[in-house]
């Protein structure tokens, strides 16, 4: 294989048996969260806009808090039996919930125990479910599992609140909480039958208590060339990326008199992009050497932001759009198996909790900053600041030895 010409993980299939079982089950799962998502926030809204901010937040704050727990959880009971674990106890929530339903049981402490326990068990399922593709990838076809599991969940995701809008009409808010329950019955069905074939590739003695597993995880991300400058530029990016979809955007087409289906259209068009390059990636995988879209995806990404802050027409927003989503994929695509690859054994799922927790905690700054910037007409600045933060994201890669030579074939650098 020449490092410089030929994509990574090309020639070996990625869609074994047990792979599609779990992506399969993975997917309409994700669909269903994103149907209880919606149902949660228009349910709460219902009830009041202090409370709607207090259930999101009872849904963060908990996955914030206990990812890191989580990630040690998944790395000493395994990633299965974690996810498994948290299934069952979510399934519980949800089938009591309907339970109560039929009670005279406050709907706001309803809604609020089930905001707490989907914040909870998604910090120990998050970290294990995304390491999991890793169990059935070797190095050279990591990138393209990777970007095969992307983008049908991001699809599921995409239609997940449009559904949800459907089943709250047609049924409320427990017919949501329902379709979510079937989605986690069928999953744990498959994840009890599936047996990944690399399982147990990350087995590793006993590392003490959760406390000195997750130190071990911190020490280990500090000492391997690399990680902590890969997971800097993630941060960077994610920080801005998402507020700018969900806070900046909005914000903009308010100043500019776009109406809100416009406005969606431009979020649709982020979805485009970014497909459009996972979709080749799970096709044909990924560049070898990685440099190039680690530095050129930010800088693809802060073109598309700042043709959407400058843009005067609802054309230019979209066109900004779409290629704002394929700098996020371009970036995204290589990165996240850079950092899988160079995850050492044992700790997959608590790297995976370190990346989660790069990608979230940021947002508590920037979403607030972005917000007070964007405050009195002022949308554009807040996103030229969104612009900067994936320029820097560049910068901390070009600035960093092992990210310069870096590769996704497995091989030093």
């Amino acid at each position: 294989m020449t490092a410089s010409t030929e994509p990574a993980g090309r020639t070996r299939p990625v869609l074994t048996r047990g792979f599609a079982a779990w992506l399969s089950a993975s997917t309409l799962a994700a669909a269903g969260d994103g149907i209880l998502y919606f149902a949660i926030g228009w349910t709460a809204t219902g009830i009041g806009s202090g409370f709607a901010g207090l259930a999101m937040t009872l849904v963060v704050l908990p996955r914030t808090l206990l990812l890191l727990v989580g990630g040690a959880a998944g790395d000493r009971w395994g990633l299965r039996r974690t996810m498994i674990g948290c299934d069952l106890v979510l399934a519980g929530v949800l089938a009591g919930y309907l339970a109560a339903d039929r009670t005279s049981a406050s709907t706001a402490l309803l809604l609020a125990t089930l905001a707490v326990a989907i914040g909870t068990t998604s910090a120990f399922r998050m970290p294990a479910a995304g390491a999991f593709p890793r169990l059935f990838a070797d190095d050279d076809t990591l990138a393209r599992t990777m970007s095969v599991t992307s983008s049908l969940l991001q699809i599921a995701r995409l239609v997940g609140p449009p559904l949800g809008g459907l089943v709250v009409a047609a049924a409320g808010m427990s017919g949501a909480v329902g379709w979510n329950l079937a989605g986690c019955l069928i999953i744990l069905v498959v994840l009890a039958s599936v047996r990944p074939p690399n399982e147990r590739r990350d087995d590793v003695p006993d590392q003490g208590s959760t406390y000195d597993r997750v130190r071990a995880a911190l020490a280990a991300a500090r000492r391997l060339p690399g990680v902590v400058a890969i997971l800097a530029a993630i941060g960077l990016f994610a920080a801005g990326v998402i507020p700018m979809l969900s806070l900046c955007v909005p914000l903009a087409a308010r100043e500019r008199g776009w109406s809100a289906g416009a406005t969606g259209v431009v979020e649709t068009c982020w979805i485009v992009g970014t497909l459009s390059i996972t979709v080749l990636v799970a096709r044909f995988g990924t560049r070898t050497k990685a440099f190039g879209p680690l530095v050129g995806g930010p800088l693809l990404t802060a073109a598309g932001v700042l043709t959407v802050a400058f843009a005067e027409s609802l054309a230019a927003a979209y066109a900004g759009a779409v290629v704002m989503g394929l700098g996020t994929a371009v970036f995204t695509t290589h990165a996240m198996p850079l950092y899988v690859l160079r995850t050492p054994k044992g700790m997959l799922a608590r790297f995976q909790a370190l990346s989660g927790l790069v990608q979230v905690a940021p947002m508590v700054v920037t979403n607030n900053a972005l917000g007070a910037i964007a405050s009195g007409g002022h949308a554009t600045r807040s996103m030229v600041l969104v612009a900067v933060g994936t320029l820097l994201a560049a910068a901390v890669v070009t600035a960093n030895p092992a990210l310069r030579s870096a590769r996704l074939d497995g091989g030093a650098g």
